[in-house]
This record gives C-alpha cells, sequence and structure tokens, in this order.
C-alpha cells in the first residue's frame, strides 16, 4: 500500500524518538535490556545492512466511521506477501465485512451522503457503501489527503503542480475555491463544518511543524501550535476535532494532545510507545468512542530487526477501555 509521505514522516520520527532511550544490546545472544515494558532496543544493522521488518499476513489501516451509524465503519485491509491492498466495510454489530474496492491507498472517507472517497494512487475515486457507482472523482491531476465535510456536500484536499495547492470541490469533482501554492495535510474538518484544520509548511515539505485552521470560506487562518521547529520528532502527523468542535486532537513529538481552542489551554490524551501505538482516530457519530490504528512491533527472534502487526481498536473517548475489533 502506497502511503509513502506519511510513513517517511513516522519512520524518520521512530528513529530520532528512539535514540532518545538508553538502550543496552547483546547482539551475540540477542538479549536485550530494555527500561520499560514501552521500550524497544535499536536495531541499526540487520544481516544485508538494514534493519528488517516483517508484518503479519494482513494488515489493517485507517479506520473511519460511517457518521451516519455507530456500528460501521471502513478501513483499509492490506496482504503484504501479495501487495494487495483493499477496501472494506465491517460491522461491529454483527462482525460482517464486506469487499468495496481494490488497489486502495492512504486514508479512506466515509461521508454523510454515503460516498466513501479513495485514493488509488494519486488519484481520487468514490464509492457508494452498497459496493455500487464506483468511479474517478477528479478525472485528471495528483490529490492527496482527502477530508469531507460533516454535511456530505464538500471535499478538501491537496493537489500537486509543480507546488501544493488546497483544493475544494464537490462530490462531482467540481472544483468550488483553490488556494494556490498552499500545502494541506494532516488536517481534519471540525463536526460543526465551520473550520478545517491543517498542518502549515514554510519553505518546504520537511520544514516546520505549526499547524492551525481555515474558516470555511478558507479566507482566514489561525494559528493552533506554532513551532518552526525542522525536527522530524516535533512534525505534526496527525490531527481530528473533538466533536465539541473546540477541542482538537494532534500528534507530535511522542504525544497525542489536546488543545482548547477557545481557552488555549494544551494538556496530553497519550505518550508515545515504542512496541505498540494508536494512530488515525475517527470519533463515532454517538461521540463516545473513538476507533484507532494499532500498531504492534516486537524485536525478531533472528535478532535482525522487528514484526509489526495491525488491528483496529475502539476506546472511550479519553483512550480507554481499549477493545480490539479486527487483529
Amino acid at each position: 500500500m502506497v502511503r509513502a509521505k506519511w510513513f517517511c514522516f513516522l519512520a524518520i520520527f521512530l528513529i530520532v524518538y528512539s535514540c532518545n532511550y538508553n538502550h543496552l544490546q547483546e547482539p551475540d545472544d540477542c538479549i536485550y535490556e530494555t527500561i520499560d515494558s514501552c521500550d524497544l532496543p535499536d536495531i541499526t544493522i540487520g544481516p544485508f545492512g538494514y534493519t528488517k521488518y516483517e508484518y503479519d499476513s494482513i494488515m489493517y489501516y485507517a479506520p473511519c466511521f460511517n457518521p451516519n451509524n455507530s456500528n460501521e465503519f471502513v478501513y483499509i485491509e492490506e496482504r503484504p506477501e501479495l501487495s494487495q491492498s483493499d477496501l472494506y466495510i465491517y460491522n461491529i454489530a454483527t462482525e460482517e465485512r464486506k469487499f468495496l474496492a481494490d488497489q486502495v491507498d492512504y486514508s479512506p472517507k466515509w461521508s454523510k451522503n454515503d460516498w466513501i472517497v479513495f485514493n488509488r494512487g494519486s488519484t481520487l475515486w468514490k464509492i457508494k457503501s452498497s459496493g455500487d457507482s464506483l468511479m474517478i472523482l477528479i478525472p485528471e491531476g495528483e490529490y492527496h489527503a482527502v477530508e469531507v465535510n460533516p454535511f456530505g456536500e464538500k471535499i478538501i484536499c491537496r493537489g500537486y503542480d509543480d507546488y501544493y495547492d488546497l483544493i475544494l470541490c464537490d462530490f462531482n469533482g467540481n472544483i468550488i475555491d483553490y488556494l494556490n501554492d498552499s500545502y494541506f495535510g494532516e488536517g481534519s474538518w471540525s463536526k460543526d463544518g465551520n473550520k478545517i484544520a491543517t498542518r502549515k509548511l514554510d519553505g518546504g515539505f520537511y520544514q516546520g511543524s505549526s499547524f492551525g485552521y481555515y474558516d470555511s470560506t478558507l479566507t482566514n487562518f489561525i494559528d493552533i501550535i506554532l513551532n518552526n521547529s525542522t525536527d522530524p520528532e516535533n512534525f505534526i502527523l496527525d490531527t481530528e476535532w473533538y466533536p465539541d468542535s473546540k477541542r482538537i486532537l494532534w500528534y507530535a513529538s511522542g504525544s497525542y494532545s489536546i488543545t482548547n481552542i477557545i481557552s488555549g489551554e494544551t494538556t496530553v490524551f497519550s505518550k508515545y510507545c515504542e512496541r505498540n501505538y494508536n494512530f488515525f482516530p475517527s470519533f463515532s457519530p454517538n461521540e463516545n468512542k473513538i476507533l484507532w490504528e494499532k500498531t504492534e512491533r516486537e524485536v525478531l527472534n533472528t535478532c535482525d530487526g522487528y514484526h509489526v502487526k495491525t488491528s483496529i481498536v475502539i476506546t472511550d473517548e479519553n483512550g480507554e477501555n481499549e477493545e480490539i475489533i479486527l487483529n
């Protein structure tokens, strides 16, 4: 599955962040001393000069709730050995899964009008939850980081033509508005429809870590977090609005944090754990649950790399009482 730019960010971050731990490695007998249950040893050189990664036969990615039904979500199911990446719907109540489309990348979004929007490479597609009406959304160009507004009327995404453009369109692919030379990514649309969060990009893709939000007219931008650090550890990798549209959940510097845009107060939601961590939160329509893409890593028995698996889990709004949905 092609999730290249985001995973490039994450890979750089993991390398930098893991260097902050005091690992003691005994390569001869593969005994490692770690600080706590979250700690993993640094493995910098495998048998062919690189760290080896092994993956489960099925990997689960990018869950997104049906905004009309708290029992349903769309997600990506990848089979790494087959280079196969498919779009599915899962029903939590019935435990039924339904195939929708193949060759799916990045993070699909389920809209209020029952269209599911997703990427195939850099092309945007849409499909009904019934599996009908599969078609290209915008015929020409490169588009990524798609988000849908809470009323199922509009789509926002990042276009690329020599440089980044912010694109606003309807579900027929008609361009409503755009901002030239403006990056959109790691974004989210508030539940009241009035705020569109995005990472700020100043000076290049790998520079800057600040983020804020546009109003719905794309004419005003309000800063939330100001930080010009070029350290990958500080990059904003994810944002998601709480249902109240006053708090935003965001990831950077090894933590998910919550910022209240009214009071300006920021609190820590959860700390990053090397062995297992949750990303890409999706709030349920009834506002009391969060879906996550969960990643777990362990050292290989051969001592030259890591085994990686993913699952889809659900928690309470505060991140507690985690339950595995797909594993």
